[in-house]
């Protein structure tokens, strides 16, 4: 018997890094500034959080050490609860969490309608509800 367990929890995300290039250059006042090349878009795989799209971590000050500062921030998606959402949907939680990185991108914005304020005088307090075309 096998009780070798694999680490197969995360997943690196190319799509999400992708939709993220899309809407940095669409949305350069509000996410221009977010330094892509130091974000790891991770799809975790088995957890599903109740009401909980995805999340945005900073790396710790040991995970920079080791990296070699190439990583600052890890944007994780949980996969089980992203699949029910349509392709615009999941770019909206991409944005989302990507207003998160702060300007000089060293921290995390936590919410507060004043730093998130456009997203909802722009799309609706209810803007996963919706099937919007934000790409």
């Amino acid at each position: 018997m096998n009780n070798e367990k694999k680490d197969t929890e995360y997943e690196i995300s190319n799509y999400y890094r992708e939709i993220a290039y899309k809407l940095k250059a669409k949305y350069k006042e509000s996410i221009g500034h977010v330094n892509l090349d130091k974000v790891v878009f991770l799809e975790n795989l088995t957890k599903s959080p109740a009401y909980k799209f995805a999340c945005t971590k900073k790396a710790s000050k040991e995970e920079r050490v080791f990296n070699e500062n190439k990583t600052k921030f890890y944007i994780i998606f949980y996969k089980k609860n992203m699949d029910g959402l349509t392709d615009n949907q999941k770019a909206m939680v991409c944005y989302h969490e990507l207003m998160h990185i702060d300007f000089d991108n060293e921290n995390i914005v936590r919410h507060d309608v004043e730093d998130f304020n456009f997203l909802l005088k722009k799309y609706g307090i209810n803007y996963l509800e919706e099937n919007l075309d934000i790409l």
